[in-house]
């Protein structure tokens, strides 16, 4: 004999009418004669109990019972236990929590995904590994077909209502255009564009960008890679590059926003900062790349500074350095790691079970922060997947779903919307340095990840060099053919987190150091390109040519450098042209041509 439940609310408002019913299914092959019932308790006291007349259930039969039933006066969590009770076989019972809630405002909650697939591609585009694509082909899920990308559109899809805040990331939409336009090439395989799989990733796309459009989906921006910002700030700051790497972190903003922008046809307004890793100068950064918001960890709000109140709303968060302001939201620690981390279910009923205990810890945030939001931010594709598929997960997603849509008093929303309605006041003038794990740096660092990172940074001192040669950055880092532009995107994929992130393996140290290489030899071919030369050497003056055959403006910095005399001049050289200069040079002094910070001739 089996009950099967057929409720489908979890959270019950004190006073309300609600209709209870199950069915009794018997499996078995004889009869069973009883009395079936049910029992609600709150907070470990019965409050309600229901008993139906006596029944009689022939084997391979089942029995449906309902009644309408009105939650009496009381407030907090407790259990719906059915009962079916045969006399000379005994009892069968099975339970489910429940909440119950006086009526009153809402709580908002916000889903935030994280789908994300650094750039695989080499310099010569073929691919390391391709889960970018497999994601969207390949998966294990009860219920549902393809990988986790296309499972969470299909949740989407099954409810209609469901509304959440999607980061695709720009690299990850890179490579599903890429692979669109062209196919890929992996291994000794080559896919070509019209590839059944290929039509899959581009139907997977369209989909998202009809949620869009219809404002179920809110796109997420952030930069071009996955790159942990806070960390390589403050590690610029120890080279002395910071001038270049905020440039190269601002140029990768925006080139995220664009491919954003540009794939699913809405310019998004808040980013995802990259494993939460933060520094305060990230609020400048983003706030004047037109950054509305991101979202942080709820470890970075307890050690924050200012006019705190909950973690269940967003707030101001002001540089005191630059008066710059954008807004943050703090994750729920709690319920995002439970999605991330707590998803291994053995079947159905576990996921159902946990589903429900998951909106009944949701509902009690309204306690504290009534009309505040709960901020649910993670992986968008690991937590079904990592370290082996969750064959339950999407499920387990999905029920969620459908007990707050049957709920009065949860409202989903996306994070936009939530501040359309609920302008922050409350301002922090100090968020903690670090990542979503522990606030610190521990997964990126350590043996042979430090000496990745300095093989790296070497590297791109060349790029730094390259970066500071052209009087006009700006406009050639929107021209994808230029050299500045193609060495900035050679960096940002030699510094993308993820490589680091399985840094002990030799495998993904090679591939970043495969493109740190790269955008070396960019800039390389640049500087080569520059020549100069004495024309003439006086007794206390030279006169040098200076030769520019890169293609664009440069500016190359002269300095004189003597015990009692130092000068320093900077030049212009038009592409195609040279330049002659005649400087002061007294008796032992030294003549150093630079290109940025990189020495190209002395005398």
């Amino acid at each position: 004999m089996k009950i099967i439940p057929l409720v489908d609310d979890v959270v019950f408002i004190s006073g309300r009418h609600y209709t209870i019913s199950f069915k009794l299914l018997n499996d078995a092959k004889e009869s069973f004669k009883g009395t079936p019932s049910f029992s609600i308790s709150v907070n470990g006291n019965p409050v309600l109990y229901a008993v139906f007349p006596e029944v009689e259930i022939e084997p391979g039969s089942e029995k449906y019972f309902a009644t309408k039933i009105r939650i009496p006066d009381v407030e907090g969590e407790g259990l719906l236990e059915f009962m079916f009770e045969d006399y000379a076989k005994g009892v069968v019972k099975e339970s489910m929590p429940l909440i119950v809630v006086k009526d009153g405002e809402p709580i908002y909650v916000s889903f935030v995904w994280h789908h994300h697939q650094a750039p695989q591609f080499f310099p010569d585009g073929s691919y390391k590994d391709v889960w970018p694509f497999l994601h969207v082909i390949r998966g294990s899920f009860y219920g549902y077909e393809g990988g986790p990308y296309k499972v969470h559109l299909t949740v989407h899809e099954k409810h209609p209502l469901f509304k959440d805040v999607d980061h695709l990331s720009p690299s990850l939409l890179d490579q599903w255009v890429r692979s669109i336009k062209e196919g890929y090439h992996w291994n000794n395989e080559v896919v070509d564009k019209n590839d059944p799989r290929i039509r899959m990733i581009e139907e997977v796309l369209s989909r998202y960008r009809e949620k869009v459009a219809n404002n179920l989906i809110e796109p997420l921006g952030s930069v071009y890679a996955h790159t942990i910002l806070g960390f390589l700030l403050r590690k610029s700051k120890e080279l002395g590059m910071c001038e270049f790497i905020r440039a190269l972190i601002e140029w990768e903003i925006k080139k995220g926003l664009k491919i954003v922008e540009q794939t699913l046809g809405k310019s998004p307004k808040g980013v995802w900062t990259p494993e939460m890793f933060w520094e305060m100068e990230l609020v400048d950064i983003y706030s004047k790349n037109g950054v509305l918001y991101t979202i942080l960890c709820e470890q970075h709000f307890r050690k924050s500074g200012g006019e705190k109140d909950t973690v269940y709303e967003p707030y101001i968060v002001e540089d005191p350095i630059s008066g710059s302001r954008i807004y943050v939201f703090f994750r729920d620690i709690r319920l995002s790691d439970w999605l991330s981390f707590e998803v291994n279910f053995a079947d159905q009923k576990q996921a159902d079970i946990s589903a429900r205990r998951f909106v009944i810890e949701l509902v009690k945030r309204r306690d504290v922060k009534p009309n505040g939001i709960v901020t649910i931010a993670l992986d968008g594709e690991n937590w079904m997947i990592m370290p082996s598929y969750k064959k339950y997960a999407p499920y387990f997603l999905e029920r969620i779903i459908s007990y707050i849509e049957r709920s009065d008093i949860i409202k989903m929303t996306t994070l936009s919307e939530y501040l359309e309605k609920y302008k922050p006041t409350k301002i922090l003038y100090y968020v903690p340095y670090g990542s979503w794990i522990g606030l610190s740096d521990s997964q990126w660092t350590g043996n042979e990840k430090d000496e990745t990172w300095k093989y790296v940074l070497e590297k791109l001192k060349l790029v730094e060099s390259l970066y500071h040669l052209f009087p006009e950055p700006d406009m050639m880092l929107k021209d994808p053919e230029t050299p500045l532009y193609k060495a900035f995107l050679a960096a940002a994929i030699a510094l993308d987190s993820d490589f680091y992130w399985f840094g002990e393996d030799e495998r993904e140290r090679n591939f970043v150091k495969k493109w740190a290489d790269e955008a070396e030899k960019i800039a390389k071919s640049v500087l080569e390109r520059i020549s100069v030369d004495v024309v003439e050497k006086a007794e206390n003056s030279a006169t040098l040519r200076i030769s520019n055959e890169t293609g664009y403006l440069i500016k190359i910095q002269v300095i004189v450098d003597s015990p009692n005399y130092s000068s320093s001049h900077s030049v212009k050289v038009e592409p195609g042209r040279d330049a002659v200069i005649t400087i002061y040079v007294p008796e032992n002094g030294r003549v150093s041509i630079l290109a940025g910070k990189i020495k190209i001739a002395e005398f």
